[in-house]
């Protein structure tokens, strides 16, 4: 009669007969009693050779080196040829199950060993290893690069970590500042716009973003432009904040210093202009203040026309130099007390393109040498020099232009007494569209009824 023992057994006989898992049942001689048909083949076998056979013929018993093992070995072997094809360091990996196996009585009188090869398995985690020491290291540069650190808080516990370059950034050399102490970094002047960040951050669980600066332990101010972005889980609260902190310092730095080169260019060629215009107003004086104050009206025109500062600083800069080109003028032209001849007139009429020569090697940002050469162009083509009508006039010479008719006749000159405030809005009225800008002589003829007067008018 068949024991309970070799029941168990027949039956793991049957059931590994077809089985490609690594295992086998031994007794409690340690004798092998059922091979699986994988483990057979590899070990190149029939499951019926090893049966029989002690278990140190399969795997390493007790006070043995895994090296004994014959199935082992051929892993080893197979891990040879795989470090011949991956160029990685010799490794095998082998997981043994042990599962005791209770006859009827309830007596272990078997064992089940299972073996799972799990070298290819830690190769790719040795892989997925490498592959994240080298994303970090290259995050790392990255982020030193960049300037730009990275950030963690744990809303829920408390504690935050910092990237290697935010400290640096920060001047503190630990990961274990909790983030209350690290607001404190912040410039006094910026804590509650920071603070406002951060609370908007918690109550709208949005992204927010947020320029500040710190005050380091060293004493020195960093500029940093930031953001943080929640983590919401799954009960709908945040449970982190992840961030980034971009120093901006330099950046900061070099707009700084551009900003007041570009001051001072300002201011030289606010010093030239009025040097070159005073020029013109020296060689005639009865015209003295005329540039400053067709400037001083433009510019309101302009202004309430709608135009951008850019574009009314060119309308001034065009208006106090406008007739520059007078210096080429005799002066016995230019103060004659009597009407000019046609001649004398041809001369006056070149002012404009001599303007435009002078001011050539001069590189202004908008159109100013243009609206000085057109200055004296009319609408409807009767102006000068070159006869333009129309849209080939451009907008900053039609504002100066109509500013400069005005100021010129309600000012005395010595071959004609200032015009009265009929004559003017006559002229400019009667022009309107033909000669001079409509909009131009609305705005300006608005500005006189409202009461606009010349702040340098010399009387």
């Amino acid at each position: 009669m068949q024991s309970s023992t070799d029941k168990v057994a027949g039956y793991w006989r049957l059931a590994l007969a077809d089985s490609r898992q690594l295992a086998f049942v031994m007794d409690t001689r340690r004798r092998v009693v059922a091979v699986s048909a994988g483990l057979a083949e590899a070990l190149g076998a029939a499951p019926d050779e090893l049966a029989g056979q002690r278990c140190s013929a399969l795997m390493h018993e007790q006070g043995s080196t895994p090296e004994d093992c014959p199935l082992h070995a051929l892993l080893l072997d197979s891990a040879q040829r795989e470090a011949e094809v991956h160029s990685e360091a010799l490794e095998c990996d082998l997981l043994v199950t042990v599962t005791p196996l209770p006859d009827d009585s309830g007596l272990a009188t078997l064992i089940l060993h299972t073996a799972v090869d799990l070298t290819a398995i830690r190769r790719h985690e040795r892989r997925i290893r490498r592959d994240l020491e080298k994303s970090t290291a290259l995050l790392r540069a990255a982020e030193q690069l960049a300037h730009l650190g990275s950030w963690e808080w744990d809303v829920v516990g408390g504690g935050s970590h910092y990237s290697e370059e935010w400290r640096r950034i920060h001047g503190l050399d630990r990961d274990d500042v909790p983030m209350p102490e690290i607001l404190k970094l912040c410039h006094p002047a910026d804590a509650a716009a920071v603070w406002g960040a951060i609370r908007r951050l918690r109550e709208e669980k949005v992204p927010v973003a947020f320029d500040h600066r710190i005050v380091r332990a060293d004493g020195e101010v960093r500029h940093l432009s930031a953001i943080g972005r929640p983590i919401i889980g799954a009960d709908g609260e945040i449970e982190k904040i992840l961030g980034a902190s971009l120093d901006v310092t330099d950046r900061v730095t070099a707009q700084r210093t551009l900003l007041e080169r570009e001051r001072r260019l300002q201011r030289a060629l606010a010093g030239a202009v009025t040097a070159l215009a005073t020029t013109v107003e020296m060689r005639d004086p009865y015209t003295s203040g005329h540039q400053r104050r067709v400037a001083e009206l433009a510019m309101r025109i302009a202004q309430l026309l709608g135009w951008s500062e850019e574009r009314v600083g060119d309308v001034q800069i065009a208006a106090l130099l406008h007739d520059v080109g007078k210096v080429v003028v005799p002066a016995e032209i230019l103060t004659k007390p009597t009407r000019l001849s046609a001649y004398e007139f041809e001369i006056i009429k070149s002012h404009s393109l001599v303007a435009g020569e002078i001011l050539a090697p001069v590189e202004f940002e908008g159109p100013v040498r243009e609206a000085i050469v057109q200055h004296h162009e009319r609408l409807d083509g009767s102006g000068y020099p070159h006869g333009l009508s129309g849209d080939e006039i451009i907008p900053e010479a039609r504002v100066l232009a109509v500013a400069d008719v005005y100021e010129a006749m309600i000012s005395h000159r010595p071959y004609r007494p200032a015009g009265t405030r009929e004559d003017v809005f006559a002229e400019l009225r009667g022009g309107a569209g033909e000669r001079y800008d409509a909009d131009a002589v609305e705005v300006c003829l608005g500005l006189i009824e409202s009461g606009f007067e010349f702040s340098q008018v010399e009387q």
